[in-house]
This record gives C-alpha cells, sequence and structure tokens, in this order.
C-alpha cells in the first residue's frame, strides 16, 4: 500500500529573514552556493546528474570537528529545508518534531511505501537533471549498485561514516541504518504439526498448494539464498532452480510485504516464504502469526541512509544525516520493530547471512530483479544467465 506524505516548508520570507552571523558559516554558506551551480558532472555520472553537491560535502568533510559542528548547522539553517526519503513510515511526525526542534530547517518527508517507487522517483528526477531528494534511506545494494555506479549518490562523508553506531557498515554510498531479515511466516491457526516448515524443501510439499503469498521486489531474499544454497552448501545451479520454482508455483504476487503478512493473518494465505521481519512483527502480536522457529539462516538486506549527487540543500542533507545516525535512529527503533542486529532478540540462534555484492556490477544486479519477477509471476528465465550452468 502506498503511504506517501509531505510536508510544506515555512514561507521563503521567513527563509529570506535568516542570517548567518559567523565568518565560518559565511565561508561555508559560499562554497553551498558555488557547488550548486558551477560543478560539472564527475567522471560516471551519466543522464541529467551533474554531482553539483560534491564540492560542499568534500569541504565539509575536509575540516576538524569542532569547525565542521558550527559551520554545517549554520549552512544547513541558511538553507532552511532538507527533503528525506524515509522507511521509518510510523514515526514521521516524532522524528520531524525532533529534528525541528533542535534546528531551524524545515523538514520533508516522503515516503512513496516501496523501495522501488523510490528507486523509480528518484532515478527519474535524476535523468530530468531537477534532483528533489537530498538524501534517501534504501537498500545499501540500491545506493551501492544503481545510485553509486550511476553518479546518483554521493560517496559518503567520513564524518557521517563515524556517526554511525558501527563504523565498520559504512560503504562507499551509504551508512547502514538497520537490518531487514527476510522470514517465512505462517498462520499458526492453519499451520501446526508437521506442516510447520523448518526447510525450503518443506514448501513444495502438496499441503501449500495454492496457499502461499510473496510480495514483489524481494530480490535480494533470492540472491541470498541462491548464494548460501550453491556456494555454501554444495546445491547445482539446476536444483536451485527447480527447488524455487516449485515454491514459486504455490505463491500469489502482492505489491509489499505488509499485506502480505497481513494476508498470512488473516488465514487468506497460510504462509510466506519470504516476508520482511519488520511487517510480520507489527501484527504478530495481535494476530495468528508467528516465524520462529527460525530457520538455522536467514538472510537480511541492510538498508542505510545516502546523500544525493546533486542535492538542493546538501549541508542540510549531511546535518539530517548525522542528526539521524546519532538521536533519530534511536526514536525509529523505539517506536517499530526494527533493530540493528536481530539476532540478538527475535532470531536468536540463527546464523545471519548478507548477499556478497563483491564482484557484482550494476547490470547483474539488475538481472536478480528481473529474474526474481519472472521467478514469482511464472516465467522461465529465472536465474540471471551469468550464474547459469
Amino acid at each position: 500500500m502506498t503511504n506517501e506524505r509531505r510536508r510544506r516548508s515555512r514561507p521563503t520570507e521567513e527563509n529570506d529573514m535568516r542570517t548567518v552571523t559567523t565568518t565560518a558559516a559565511l565561508g561555508v554558506t559560499a562554497v553551498v552556493a558555488l557547488g550548486l551551480t558551477g560543478c560539472g558532472a564527475p567522471p560516471g555520472v551519466v543522464g541529467g546528474a551533474t554531482g553539483s553537491a560534491l564540492p560542499v560535502y568534500e569541504d565539509f568533510d575536509a575540516m576538524d570537528a569542532g569547525e565542521r559542528e558550527e559551520a554545517l548547522v549554520a549552512a544547513a539553517e541558511e538553507e532552511g529545508e532538507v527533503t528525506v526519503y524515509l522507511r521509518a513510515d510510523d514515526v514521521f511526525q516524532e522524528l520531524e518534531d525532533a529534528f525541528e526542534a533542535e534546528y531551524d530547517v524545515d523538514v520533508t518527508i516522503v515516503n512513496p511505501g516501496r523501495v522501488d517507487v523510490v528507486r523509480q522517483q528518484v532515478l527519474e528526477q535524476a535523468a530530468a537533471g531537477r534532483m528533489e531528494a537530498d538524501l534517501v534511506e534504501v537498500f545499501t545494494s540500491d545506493l551501492e549498485l544503481v545510485y553509486g555506479e550511476q553518479g546518483i549518490a554521493a560517496p559518503m562523508p567520513e564524518f557521517l561514516a563515524q556517526a554511525s553506531a558501527d563504523p565498520s557498515l559504512a560503504t562507499e554510498f551509504a551508512v547502514e541504518t538497520v537490518q531487514y531479515p527476510w522470514v517465512p511466516v505462517w498462520n499458526t491457526d492453519l499451520v501446526t504439526g508437521d506442516n510447520v516448515p523448518t526447510t525450503w524443501e518443506d514448501f513444495l510439499d502438496p499441503f501449500w498448494e495454492d496457499r502461499l503469498v510473496i510480495a514483489s521486489g524481494t530480490q535480494d531474499w533470492y540472491f541470498g539464498w541462491f548464494q548460501i544454497l550453491t556456494e555454501q552448501e554444495g546445491m547445482s545451479t539446476a536444483e536451485f532452480a527447480e527447488l524455487f520454482a516449485g515454491i514459486a508455483a504455490n505463491v500469489s504476487v502482492v505489491d509489499s510485504n505488509n499485506p502480505a503478512a497481513a494476508g498470512v493473518a488473516s488465514g487468506e494465505y497460510y504462509a510466506n516464504p519470504a516476508n520482511a521481519l519488520v511487517s510480520a512483527q507489527r501484527i504478530g502480536e495481535a494476530a495468528p502469526i508467528t516465524w520462529e522457529p527460525a530457520f538455522d539462516k536467514t538472510v537480511i538486506t541492510p538498508a542505510g541512509i545516502g546523500l544525493m549527487a546533486d542535492a538542493p540543500n546538501p549541508a542540510a542533507a549531511m546535518l539530517f544525516a548525522q542528526w539521524y545516525l546519532e538521536e533519530g535512529l534511536e526514536i525509529v527503533e523505539k517506536e517499530q520493530f526494527v533493530v540493528t542486529h536481530p539476532n540478538e532478540t527475535d532470531l536468536a540462534g540463527a546464523e545471519l547471512y548478507r548477499a556478497d555484492l563483491s564482484g557484482i556490477t550494476s547490470e547483474e544486479f539488475q538481472q536478480w530483479r528481473t529474474a526474481y519477477d519472472a521467478l514469482v509471476k511464472g516465467g522461465e528465465d529465472i536465474l540471471p544467465a551469468y550464474v547459469q550452468d
């Protein structure tokens, strides 16, 4: 289900009345203005992207911490607004109120409801040369292999990587914010005894015929299990394709994980082999739905924040990113069922596996999207050409 929400910015007259009082801030404001107007496209940038905000990010990253803090706040408040695409749809207002109480910057939070819709909107903005987003929070695989390779995302400043609770999880274009585990979930009224799934082969049983649901766009789960089963457990590519084609033959496809989990909880479907844990957790206490006992291994997809290379408000984007990593995520984790390390709570004992993206190209990653779509819709090419035997 699509859930999009925007807040109006303060009137232009109020923005025009703001003044910058420190010499450092005046200098940074000048850098911001030059960065937005006088920069050519760096190597690798395609489409309508120009990389106009890159010099701003680089200049702030080069400052020492004391100088940066004062200058960044001043420059961000001079810009006066920031547009962020966040996944935390339940806590928009609390995030906005908390940030705006601390800084004189108006926040517009946008959530189209699904990561693939965010991707499409940002790609369209970049191609048209009219970027609206300053910062996005999506799967890090997208930030690395789509946004980054196409010059839409900016290299992550080191000071923002260090603002993370775990700087080792920062990548070239992203700082990880949360992990999304993909777990089988089932209705506890309808699935009992020997029918409770413990392996993927269990989903081939005739009991599951036309009783499964799955969400579109779950290719990270599919790719991750391909690596686990073929590279770690010795399954052939043909065996993998046969196994998952058999599972997919019994699925109905919905557009996101929330309606998938709701369908299982209501009894419309018996199970979802690959539900985002957060979607199941949201309704699990009030409905007959579970994901336990968890499989021995669980594929996770990290989500993270990335700065846009053509952000209209680059200073405000960095300020919000820093605040979000240091303070905002505490609000998200308090109000939502998402955590940085899910195996410490709901998936105790499960080995968490994140797909290895090293050596994979943007084109090959796109092939996994296409292959997953073919899988769940009964197509033939259910594996990318580059992995087929």
